[in-house]
């Protein structure tokens, strides 16, 4: 069933109080919570590819953050939503600042945290890396899940591609690597997929780092 639908029957049986114990009504709510998340994640989604078709640049709000408090926070709400999933988070030098939109970027780790854990089995850990390089600060994300073909890899990025995935119960709107690489281009940064022989999928995203004097 739809969000919408799936969100409408659990209100009812809420509004009915057709309810058997206290644990019911939380997971009733629950349920409702993520569904609503899902459909105004869609919606928003929706909403950015429609404005960047229409040829209208991201809106940037830039501000000037150390890695740690633009990365970590998002990476610290799936550790609460998946307890039973091992984050391996190494940023290494956490105090470099980037000059970069703080909600966009949010946004940039929704996507890619939510294809780790998606793509993945529940038992197996996710590793979040950051690195200075001479291009700027790279972000790795690496999963140990199902993985990409050379073909899946290649489209990846493009509007509503999802590929043949194994598991047909996986749902998704195919737009966010999308709407992930326009922002990251936004930034005047680089994303791409490391293509690999082995399980699993490694994504980097590449973020200038401002000259010191000009942040």
């Amino acid at each position: 069933s739809t969000p919408l639908a799936t969100i409408l029957g659990f209100s009812e049986l809420l509004i009915e109080n057709n309810i058997q114990t206290e644990n019911d009504r939380q997971d009733y709510a629950q349920i409702i919570y993520d569904k609503a998340e899902s459909l105004a994640r869609l919606l928003d989604e929706m909403l950015d590819i429609s404005r960047i078709e229409s040829g209208i640049p991201l809106e940037l709000h830039l501000d000037v953050r150390q890695v740690d408090e633009l990365f970590l926070p998002t990476i610290e709400q799936y550790q609460k939503r998946e307890k039973d999933r091992l984050f391996d988070v190494d940023l290494a030098t956490p105090t470099v600042l980037l000059r970069v939109d703080p909600d966009k970027i949010a946004q940039i780790m929704e996507n890619l945290l939510s294809n780790a854990v998606k793509f993945s089995e529940k038992s197996s850990p996710i590793s979040i890396t950051g690195q200075v390089t001479n291009e700027g600060y790279r972000l790795t994300i690496c999963d140990q899940g199902i993985g990409m073909t050379s073909e899946q890899t290649n489209h990846a990025f493009e509007k509503f591609y999802r590929g043949d995935t194994a598991d047909k119960a996986i749902k998704g709107t195919g737009l966010g690597l999308t709407i992930t690489r326009h922002i990251v281009d936004e930034h005047h940064g680089k994303i791409w997929l490391e293509k690999r022989t082995e399980k699993g999928t490694k994504i980097h995203v590449l973020l200038p780092i401002p000259e010191k004097g000009t942040v």
